[in-house]
C-alpha cells in the first residue's frame, strides 16, 4: 500500500494550486447563476452540475467550497499575525476595496444609465441607493439586491447584485475566528480541544438538515431578522462549519492524512450518494478533505488571485448583458459572462492592488526630490 503522505507535508505555501482553484470556483458561479440570469428563477433548465445532485446545488457546493478555503488560509493569517488588530486589518483590506468599488460602479454608473428614470432623478432618489450602499457595506443588515426599476424587464428582475448576499457571512467568519483562534489555537496545548467543538459542530449542522431545528430558526429570524447573518440563520450555520473545516484540516495537518486509495474512495462516495438525501451529510467531511487536497496540488505555475474580484462583479456583468442582448444565444451568452467577468475582475485587481502602490511610489520619489 502507498504511503501516507501528512497534509503538512503535501502543502507548499508557494508552490499550490489555491488561486487557480478559487479563480475556477468562481467562473463556475457565473456559470451557475447564467441560468436564473438567462431563464429567469421559474421553470428555468437545471445546470449540468446540479444535475447530479438531488440535495444540493451547484452554487451552494462552490459557496461551500469557497468558505473551507477560506477557513484553511485565514487560519494561516491569523498565526501570522502579531495581534488581533492586524489580523483584522487585513481582513478589512481583504473585503472593502473590492467591494466598495463594485457598489460605487452600481451605484453610479449601472443605476443611472439601466434606469428609466432620467439619470438626475434616479442620483436624487437617495433614499435607494444610500440604503443600497450602507446595507451593503455595513454587512449588519440585510443584503440589498435592488435600486429603482433597474433591470426590471429582465429575466431576473430588479437583482443588480445576487452574489453579494456571502459578503456578510464571510465577515462575520472572519470575527468568530478570534474566539476560536484565542480558545484553540494560540496556545499549543489547547489545539487538542478544537477536535472536540468541530466535532459538536458537525453533529449541529447535520441535524440542521433534518429539520429539527426549523423552529429554532423561525423564532430567530422573527426576532432578530433585520440582522442580515441571523435572517438567513441556515446558511450560517452551514458556512461556519465548512469555515470551521478548513480551519480544522488545518491545525491538524501533521495528523490527517492523504493517499491515493482515501481520494478515490471519497470521490467515489460523493458519487454514489450524489443522487440521494445522504449527500448533504456524506459532504460535509468529504468536501473539505478533496477541496483542500486539490487546492495543495503544485502548480506549473502561479497566478494573481482575482477570484474575489470576479466573484463580486460577475452578476452585474450578466444582468448588463441580458438587458442589451435578449435575443442572445445561450451558450454565447455564458462565453460572454465568463470572458467580461474575467477581465473586469483583473481590471479591478489592478485598481486596488496595483495603481494605489504606482501613485505612492510617484509620490514619495517626488518628495524626495
Amino acid at each position: 500500500m502507498k504511503k501516507n503522505n501528512m497534509l503538512k507535508d503535501i502543502y507548499n505555501p508557494k508552490n499550490n494550486s489555491f488561486t487557480i482553484l478559487s479563480i475556477l470556483l468562481s467562473l463556475i458561479i457565473i456559470y451557475y447563476h447564467c441560468y436564473d440570469l438567462y431563464f429567469g428563477a421559474i421553470n428555468k433548465p437545471i445546470d449540468i452540475f446540479s444535475k447530479l445532485f438531488i440535495a444540493e446545488n451547484t452554487g451552494s457546493i462552490v459557496v461551500a467550497s469557497f468558505f473551507v478555503i477560506s477557513g484553511f488560509m485565514i487560519t494561516f493569517s491569523i498565526k501570522r499575525s502579531d495581534s488581533i488588530f492586524k489580523y483584522l486589518k487585513k481582513r478589512v483590506v481583504r473585503i472593502y476595496p473590492a467591494l466598495i468599488l463594485t457598489l460605487f460602479m452600481t451605484v453610479f454608473i449601472i443605476a443611472p444609465v439601466m434606469a428609466s428614470l432620467p439619470k438626475e432623478e434616479v442620483l436624487t432618489h437617495s433614499i435607494y441607493y444610500k440604503d443600497y450602499l450602507l446595507n451593503n457595506l455595513l454587512l449588519t443588515k440585510n443584503t440589498v439586491y435592488g435600486i429603482l426599476d433597474v433591470f426590471a424587464n429582465n429575466p431576473y428582475p430588479n437583482a443588480i447584485n445576487g452574489s453579494i448576499w456571502t459578503i456578510k457571512h464571510q465577515m462575520f467568519t472572519y470575527l468568530y475566528m478570534i474566539p476560536v483562534f484565542l480558545a484553540f489555537i494560540k496556545k499549543d496545548s489547547n489545539k487538542e480541544y478544537y477536535k472536540y467543538f468541530f466535532f459538536i459542530l458537525l453533529i449541529f449542522t447535520a441535524v440542521s438538515y433534518t429539520g429539527h431545528y426549523d423552529e429554532l430558526f423561525n423564532s430567530i429570524r422573527k426576532n432578530f431578522g433585520s440582522i442580515g447573518i441571523l435572517n438567513e440563520i441556515n446558511q450560517l450555520v452551514r458556512l461556519i462549519y465548512y469555515f470551521s473545516a478548513g480551519v480544522f484540516l488545518n491545525i491538524y495537518a501533521d495528523k490527517i492524512s492523504y493517499n491515493s486509495r482515501n481520494i478515490l474512495l471519497s470521490i467515489i462516495t460523493l458519487i454514489l450518494t450524489a443522487r440521494t438525501s445522504i449527500f448533504n451529510y456524506v459532504a460535509l467531511v468529504l468536501i473539505p478533505y478533496l477541496i483542500i487536497y486539490i487546492g495543495c496540488k503544485k502548480s506549473s505555475r502561479q497566478y494573481i488571485d482575482i477570484s474575489y474580484y470576479i466573484y463580486l462583479i460577475g452578476f452585474p456583468v450578466q444582468q448588463v448583458i441580458i438587458h442589451y442582448l435578449k435575443n442572445i444565444n445561450f451558450y454565447i451568452y455564458i462565453a460572454l459572462s465568463l470572458i467580461i467577468s474575467l477581465l473586469i475582475g483583473y481590471i479591478m485587481y489592478i485598481l486596488i492592488s496595483y495603481f494605489p502602490k504606482q501613485l505612492l511610489k510617484i509620490y514619495k520619489k517626488r518628495g524626495e526630490t
